[in-house]
């Protein structure tokens, strides 16, 4: 089974009354690693939904790493 391991940054988490959304972007600069996952995944974004705001903070970077469900 293979993996992908992405890295985003975390752009903005909005209250929605509840829930909140947080809107994320691949990372593109600001260390050599970064720069390396620019290179492999140039342009991607994702947005979750979620109860507890205190999951993602705007401005932090997070791993995502993606496998197959079976």
């Amino acid at each position: 089974m293979i993996t992908v391991r992405c890295k985003f940054v975390c752009s903005n988490v909005e209250d929605l009354g509840g829930k909140f959304k947080a809107n994320f972007l691949a990372v593109y600069s600001g260390s050599p690693e970064n720069e390396k996952f620019f290179h492999l995944t140039p342009s991607a974004s994702m947005e979750l939904q979620v109860i507890n705001e205190q999951h993602f903070e705007k401005g932090k970077e997070y791993f995502i790493d993606i496998t197959e469900a079976v």
